[in-house]
């Protein structure tokens, strides 16, 4: 497998990155997106439970992908990942760290350790990185507040970052004080 970037002016192509001819791991990857100077693309390495994204600098200069979303927890499909505008910033919707819920967690595309973005009781997926970069938008729920659109800032969350549910405004007549919070029920075997 061979990755090679075409001058289009020139017409030329310069290799990228070539997989070793004993590799077996990167012999389809599927789902390539450009990010500025790199592309990622999923791959789910064998013995793994979750789908992961790598990313592959296009200057030639890397001798593998790199994986960056390196936190334990589903990624459930490509609706759950967006790019920052000028591709250095990669979002994805997880549920690592919080098996009942899923939040947006960020990492560069070249590497780095993942931030996340979202906190908080509620769920929130299908990122999408805003053009100032300095919000993203989210669908989001609640226990009592059904799918919205929310906006988060986009850089790592805080004990105060909050968002801002922008679509719908919920009415007073709308029956947040009828709706339950769920509760985790957790059954086990009893010791004797």
């Amino acid at each position: 497998m061979e990755l090679r970037v075409f001058d289009v002016a020139k017409n030329t192509s310069t290799l990228v990155w070539k997989n070793a001819a004993d590799e077996r791991q990167w012999l389809n990857p599927m789902n390539i997106r450009w990010a500025g100077e790199t592309v990622i693309f999923p791959y789910q390495p064998a013995g793994d439970e979750f789908e992961r994204y790598y990313s592959l600098k296009l200057d030639g200069t890397a001798p593998a992908p790199v994986q960056i979303t390196t936190t334990n927890g589903l990624i459930e499909d490509a609706s759950n990942t967006a790019l920052s505008k000028d591709g250095k910033t990669f979002y994805w919707s997880t549920n690592a760290e919080d098996i009942d819920r899923r939040h947006i967690w960020s990492v560069p595309t070249v590497g780095g350790t993942p931030q996340r973005v979202t906190v908080g009781d509620e769920i929130e997926n299908t990122p999408v990185a805003l053009a100032s970069g300095k919000h993203i938008a989210v669908l989001t729920a609640g226990a009592i507040r059904p799918q919205s659109v929310g906006v988060w800032p986009a850089a790592a969350a805080t004990p105060l970052a909050k968002q801002k549910v922008i679509y719908p405004t919920l009415g007073a007549d709308f029956p947040k004080a009828a709706s339950t919070v769920p509760a985790n029920v957790k059954i086990g075997r009893a010791h004797v």
